[in-house]
């Protein structure tokens, strides 16, 4: 994206209803932003798509943003997600992933979601729309620049 202050290598930025994604590498960063309906069918497409860019790469830190998105997924999805996502740790890497919630019973299902998924390389961390320093504590936890310029659709 144009007017980064403090890093430039973020890649084109696609469109893909009902999400958006771009990648930051000289961050070592995914950016994924959901509208509308989160479901299983969703969630698997979307893997599949990012893993297939030519960007993607494992060890990548992810910050996907669900503020926008109206989860509908039943705990055995989550589960099935959840072993494919166990399944593919050798092309996920170590890596952080930063998931922005609202609150209330979507935040209570990802949650669940994320509980499946504990015990892989991923170090998950749950920030809520609510948090007025939002965007400081994300950058904090990433180690982004106090200045970064974060993709136009992740909205503080």
């Amino acid at each position: 994206m144009k007017n980064r202050k403090a890093l430039s290598g973020q890649t084109p930025r696609h469109d893909l209803e009902p999400f958006k994604y771009a990648f930051d590498l000289e961050a070592n960063c995914l950016f994924v932003k959901h509208s509308g309906l989160y479901n299983f069918q969703l969630i698997t497409e979307r893997v599949q798509v990012i893993r297939n860019d030519k960007n993607h790469h494992p060890n990548i830190n992810r910050i996907i943003d669900l503020r926008d998105a109206r989860i509908d997924m039943t705990i055995d999805e989550m589960k099935l997600f959840a072993a494919q996502m166990h399944e593919a740790v050798d092309v996920l890497g170590i890596h952080k992933q930063a998931v922005i919630l609202t609150e209330g019973l979507d935040q209570g299902l990802l949650r669940v979601l994320l509980g499946f998924l504990s015990d892989i390389t991923i170090e998950l961390k749950v920030f809520l729309s609510t948090d007025p320093q939002l965007k400081e504590n994300i950058s904090n936890w990433l180690a982004l620049p106090k200045d970064y310029q974060f993709p136009d659709f992740i909205r503080f």
